[in-house]
């Protein structure tokens, strides 16, 4: 879609965001799981599955990962 190659893209997109595209989506898919968290009561689960994961373990280990603590965790302490 962007004229160049895949490997290509990743390195410009490193270059200019400091970090992998990868990352990068991950870390947007984590914000949203966290709105999610915040705001609503939809189970785990449900929550893994809107932002593109459909196994809620690898969903939560990633989170407890990137954010130091559990979904179930974060939404208990961050309620609104």
């Amino acid at each position: 879609m962007v004229n160049m190659s895949s490997s290509y893209f990743s390195q410009c997109f490193k270059q200019i965001t400091g970090q992998t595209y990868t990352d990068y989506v991950r870390d947007m898919r984590i914000e949203r799981a966290k709105e999610y968290l915040r705001n609503t009561v939809k189970t785990i689960q449900w929550i893994a599955e809107q932002i593109g994961y459909h196994d809620e373990k690898y969903f939560s280990r990633l989170f407890r990962d990137h954010v130091g603590m559990l979904p179930s965790e974060y939404r208990k302490q961050n309620k609104r």
